[in-house]
């Protein structure tokens, strides 16, 4: 019974990529496992959502005239620039 070299390697290394798709699969599988269940908890007849407590909005102080802060965005154009244009 002569067997091949060439032939042992691949089966090696097929054997070495197989354990890594296995590994890979049960990683997935676990995922799926966890999803499953918090689906399960969720779908369940007492289950009651999380309240998400909220921060306040802090009330700002009337602007004054004076100290307006410029917006950003395109600038209005000048009457100058309006006369020159012919509009």
């Amino acid at each position: 019974m002569a067997i091949d070299l060439s032939q042992l390697q691949a089966i090696i290394n097929n054997a070495e990529k197989n354990q890594l798709l296995v590994g890979e699969i049960r990683k997935a599988a676990k995922k799926v496992e966890t999803a499953l269940s918090e689906l399960n908890e969720i779908l369940a007849a007492d289950y009651t959502p999380e309240v998400k407590e909220r921060k306040q909005r802090v009330a700002r102080a009337p602007k004054d005239l004076g100290t307006a802060t410029k917006k950003a965005g395109r600038p209005k154009r000048s009457e100058k620039i309006d006369a020159l244009l012919g509009e």
